[in-house]
């Protein structure tokens, strides 16, 4: 909290603050500022005009309230953007508490506090208000020399119809990073929060992998080193030799199940019915052990509704994906991680009403949990399947 300490900017509805001093020199996409214009709509920005030609001083620069995307040609120069959106939209003169703290060496805060979002301040005890800083920290610098930018949420709300725009743009407005506008999130971004805090830094002077663990784009090796050439053998230790391999059965619910396995070598023996379309029907079975009923279905009938069976699970590396269409339709079939992220897509198409199946071959993946997903217009089934290598 600053604004015990911090100076007071006294702003009001869309109003701006140009060019308060940060007392120090700031690094910004390789560009050096030491002042920034500050805004009661929740943004700040190096350059304030909207032509960042010509002389500053006698610009007029405009306290944008309807925020927009980035990169976009409006707007300031430079922006930071922490929550842009019309934070007091009464038009009146009653303040937007925004405080300036700056320790005169490497470090400016920023902070917009209590202001109520799309609603007035003024006679407004119960609409829900936002407190949120804008963090300049010039100590912590990247290896290209430019500072670190960080925003940080104690309480916040995202209550309009379009929307809050937050990220950071370029002092020439060609680039930027964008983490949400107008409800669209970067991918795999958190939604706006309280107590959530987002860095923009920058690790290299060009783009690396998102593994990347130095500038020159190495990753780490098995044994934690940056660029190292230390890899797993096939029984998954770190630079082994591969002599502590022992192959054989390594499901627990194997009747011939090796507790002293590293490996699965297909040989595990689950006894049950491995007919498809009867009652007794097991996922699991490897052998079929004459518990069928195979006239429980007649397999010349219809499918009455939708079903997805996978056979062997636990699997290695190949599993039949099995799957009953009651109706024509578009039908897809894919196969996703623990994590949600799409990995194969089996079947896109349309389908006659039918019994159907596809294989899919998960050599070039490792063993875990996967999950084979049937999705229709308004039917979506999945199963849970285990790769055992």
């Amino acid at each position: 909290e600053i604004h015990h300490k911090g100076i007071n900017l006294n702003l009001n509805d869309d109003s701006i603050i140009k060019d308060k001093e940060l007392d120090f020199d700031f690094r910004y996409y390789g560009e050096i500022f030491s002042s920034l214009t500050i805004c009661s709509n929740g943004w700040g920005s190096f350059l304030p005009c909207l032509d960042k030609d010509g002389d500053y001083s006698s610009c007029n620069p405009i306290p944008h309230f309807f925020n927009n995307s980035i990169t976009h040609p409006l707007g300031p120069y430079g922006m930071l953007a922490p929550f842009f959106d019309d934070l007091d939209d009464n038009g009146q003169n009653d303040s937007v508490s925004v405080y300036l703290w700056t320790n005169g060496a490497d470090s400016t805060i920023v902070q917009w506090d209590n202001v109520a979002n799309n609603q007035t301040n003024q006679n407004c005890p119960d609409c829900k208000k936002v407190t949120f800083q804008l963090i300049l920290d010039g100590a912590n610098k990247s290896q290209a020399g430019n500072g670190e930018i960080i925003f940080q949420y104690k309480e916040i709300y995202d209550l309009d119809d379009h929307g809050s725009t937050v990220g950071i743009e370029s002092p020439d407005k060609i680039s930027g990073t964008e983490y949400v506008f107008n409800y669209s999130y970067l991918e795999d971004a958190i939604e706006l929060q309280d107590s959530l805090a987002i860095k923009f830094t920058q690790m290299c002077d060009g783009k690396v992998s998102d593994n990347a663990c130095n500038c020159a784009g190495d990753v780490l090796d098995c044994a934690g080193d940056c660029g190292g050439s230390n890899m797993e053998d096939i029984c998954g230790i770190c630079n082994g030799n591969g002599s502590s391999c022992k192959f054989g059965c390594t499901y627990y619910a194997a009747e011939n199940y090796d507790s002293d396995a590293t490996i699965n070598d297909g040989s595990c023996i689950i006894r049950g019915c491995t007919d498809l379309y009867s009652e007794e029907y097991n996922s699991l079975a490897t052998h079929d052990d004459g518990s069928c009923n195979t006239m429980a279905i007649d397999k010349n009938l219809l499918p009455q509704n939708f079903s997805l069976n996978s056979y062997p699970n636990p699997f290695n590396p190949v599993v039949r994906v099995s799957f009953a269409i009651p109706e024509m339709g578009f039908v897809s079939v894919n196969i996703f991680d623990i994590m949600g992220r799409e990995l194969a897509v089996l079947s896109n198409q349309n389908y006659e009403p039918g019994y159907y199946s596809v294989i899919w071959n998960a050599s070039a993946y490792s063993s875990g949990v996967y999950f084979i997903s049937l999705k229709t217009n308004d039917t979506t089934i999945t199963q849970k399947v285990l790769l055992l290598k």
